[in-house]
């Protein structure tokens, strides 16, 4: 009779433990403003042709659509961050275009990366020096050009610039030497 006690007790705390982190995975809903910045990023990018945009609706909440995460305060704040929630934006021939400048209205952005696009084109919006929060910029493999803006000074939390195998012209900006958690530059190519 006690195993039974203990099956059942066990039950009824692992289904409250289930019903509990439901909860509050449905509590973060994204931002208005960060999804109305994402999906002026997927129009300018080749809208609902674009694989990697496959499953952004308008409709839904943006903290559940693909490459996408969201903090877990409940503010519901676009966030792409390290672990395990960030935006990759890679291998896809079907992204074209610019990246607008509306990226720079995603404050909590934590990392920004897109790999191997080789129809991504244009310069590096200088908006992106408005993410004071950004750890990790990546844009490597694309077909990127223009010069690097000198943008840098605003954003002291980067631990990573890779800029490796674009088109980029111009000199190498002065206010990269003043990133100070900066460990690692690609310029490669």
């Amino acid at each position: 009779m006690e195993t039974s006690q203990n099956v059942s007790f066990l039950l009824l705390s692992l289904s409250l433990i289930f019903l509990f982190l439901n909860l509050s995975e449905t509590a973060i809903a994204c931002h208005p403003n960060d999804k109305r910045a994402l999906l002026e990023i997927k129009a300018h990018l080749g809208g609902e042709n674009a694989s990697p945009f496959s499953n952004w609706n308008p409709k839904t909440d943006c903290c559940r659509w693909n490459n996408v995460g969201c903090d877990h305060q409940g503010a519901g704040r676009v966030n792409f961050g390290l672990n395990g929630a960030f935006l990759v934006i890679n291998n896809a021939d079907d992204v074209v275009g610019q990246l607008p400048p509306v990226v720079g209205d995603l404050p909590y952005l934590i990392s920004l990366r897109f790999l191997y696009l080789p129809n991504l084109i244009g310069p590096i919006p200088t908006t992106i020096a408005k993410l004071t929060n950004l750890q990790v910029l990546e844009f490597g493999s694309n077909n990127m050009d223009g010069p690097i803006p000198d943008m840098f000074e605003n954003l002291k939390n980067l631990e990573s610039v890779s800029l490796y195998s674009n088109k980029f012209s111009g000199s190498i900006p002065s206010s990269l030497s003043l990133l100070p958690k900066l460990k690692q530059l690609d310029l490669f190519g």
